[in-house]
C-alpha cells in the first residue's frame, strides 16, 4: 500500500510537468521513455529489496504521469469530434487487454506449481519467475510503441468562443511549421495552459468525477485483489488474485468494445447516462462485496485461522463466483467513467490543449488514489 502511495504521489507531481515534456520530446518518444521506467519498476521486484523498490516506485510514479498524459495527447492528436468516442473505446479496450496476459499467466503458472497455487503466499522462486516474465512482457510492450505513427505536426490551433467558452479550439493547417515559438516558450506555455484550464468551469465540474476514478482505482487495483488473496476461496488461494485481474480485464474490455461500437450515439450530454450507469453499477457492486467478503480481509495476516477470514457481513462463507462477478462489474463500471472522460477530452480539448487537460484529469485521480492507499493499511 505504501509503495502505491509513493507511486501515485509522484504521478500527481509529474502530471504538471508532463505537458512541457511532451512539447520537448513529442508524445511518442515520451511514451517510450515512460514505459521503460515501468519495466525498471517490475524488474526491481525480481529480487525485492525495500530501498530498491522505494526508489523504483519514485521512478515509475514519474513515468506514469508522463505516460498517461502522452497517451492522452497522442489520442487527442489522432481524434476529432466524430471519432472521439470510437477511438476512446479502442484505446481503453487495448489498454485493459493487458490485464489478460499477466493475470492469465499468473493463474496458469501457479496452477501448475507444486502446491497448485493453493497457498496464501508466493514462494521466493514463484515470485522471481513471475516478475521475470512480466518484465519481459513490459519490455516487448515498450518496444511496440515504436510502431506507432508520428502525429501530424503540420497543424496548429486557435481558441474560439462557443458553448464551452474559451476551452474549444479550431484546427488550422499550415504548409510550413510555425517557427515563431521556441521550444522553451512552448514548454512554458504548456504549463501555463494547464494552470488556466484548472480553474475553468468544465474542469471544476469534472473534478469530482476525476477524484472518484482515483478512489475506485485504488479499490479495484490494490485493495480488492488483496482481499481475495487473504481469503482462502474454495481452495483457490493466491490464484484468486490472478483470476480477479482477468475478470476485471474482461469487464474493462467489454466496456471499451461496447462504447467503441455505439460511441457515436453518445455525444455531449448523452455521455452523462453512461457515467451514471457506471456509478449505479459500482454502488451495487460495492454493496455485494461488503456482504461477500469479511471486513478484515484487506489487511488481516494470513496466519490467523482461515475460518475467521471466510465469512462476509451476513455471516455466510465468501463465495468465489460472487467475488469474480464483482471483479467483472468493477471493470465494467470503471470503463464507463474512463472512456467517457477521454471521449470528452478528445472532442473538446483538441490540439495543444489536449495534453494539459489529460494531465489535470490524472492529477486529480492520482491525488485521490494516493490518499486512499495511504489510509488503507
Amino acid at each position: 500500500y505504501y509503495t502505491l502511495c509513493i507511486i501515485y504521489g509522484m504521478l500527481a507531481i509529474s502530471n504538471w510537468l508532463a505537458p512541457s515534456i511532451i512539447v520537448l520530446l513529442g508524445s511518442r518518444l515520451t511514451m517510450i521513455i515512460s514505459a521503460a521506467l515501468y519495466t525498471l519498476y517490475i524488474a526491481s521486484l525480481i529480487y525485492p529489496n525495500v530501498w530498491t523498490i522505494l526508489v523504483a516506485s519514485v521512478f515509475i510514479g514519474f513515468g506514469a504521469g508522463t505516460l498517461w498524459t502522452a497517451q492522452g495527447a497522442y489520442l487527442v492528436d489522432n481524434s476529432n469530434e466524430s471519432t472521439s468516442g470510437r477511438n476512446s473505446g479502442i484505446f481503453w479496450a487495448l489498454l485493459q487487454a493487458s490485464l489478460f496476459i499477466g493475470n492469465i499467466f499468473v493463474y496458469i503458472y501457479l496452477s501448475a506449481s507444486s502446491d497448485g497455487g493453493e497457498g496464501l503466499k508466493l514462494t521466493r522462486t514463484q515470485s522471481m519467475i513471475i516478475f521475470s516474465v512480466l518484465t519481459c512482457f513490459c519490455a516487448v510492450g515498450t518496444l511496440s510503441v515504436l510502431a506507432l505513427r508520428k502525429p501530424d505536426t503540420s497543424k496548429d490551433y486557435v481558441i474560439v468562443e462557443n458553448k464551452f467558452g474559451r476551452d474549444s479550439v479550431q484546427e488550422h493547417t499550415y504548409n510550413q511549421p510555425i517557427k515563431a515559438r521556441t521550444v522553451a516558450f512552448k514548454m512554458g506555455l504548456a504549463f501555463v495552459r494547464a494552470l488556466k484550464l484548472l480553474v475553468t468551469k468544465e474542469i471544476l465540474a469534472l473534478s469530482l468525477l476525476f477524484v472518484y476514478t482515483g478512489l475506485e482505482l485504488n479499490f479495484f487495483s490494490g485493495v480488492y485483489g488483496t482481499c481475495m488473496g487473504n481469503v482462502k476461496l474454495d481452495s483457490f488461494g493466491v490464484r484468486s488474485v490472478g483470476l480477479n485481474g482477468v475478470f476485471i480485464g474482461i469487464g474493462e474490455v467489454a466496456g471499451g468494445l461496447a462504447f467503441m461500437t455505439v460511441g457515436h450515439y453518445f455525444k455531449g450530454k448523452a455521455r452523462v447516462f453512461i457515467v451514471m450507469f457506471g456509478f449505479v453499477l459500482h454502488m451495487i457492486t460495492f454493496y455485494t462485496i461488503f456482504l461477500n467478503l469479511p471486513n478484515r480481509s484487506p489487511s488481516t495476516d494470513v496466519t490467523i485461522p482461515h475460518a475467521e477470514l471466510r465469512s462476509g457481513a451476513l455471516g455466510f462463507e465468501s463465495i468465489i463466483y460472487v467475488a469474480l462477478l464483482d471483479s467483472f462489474l468493477l471493470g465494467l463500471g470503471d470503463s464507463c467513467f474512463n472512456t467517457q472522460i477521454y471521449a470528452f477530452i478528445t472532442s473538446v480539448y483538441i490540439g495543444e490543449r489536449g495534453a494539459p487537460a489529460v494531465a489535470i484529469y490524472k492529477f486529480f485521480q492520482s491525488i485521490a488514489a494516493m490518499i486512499a492507499f495511504f489510509y488503507n493499511p
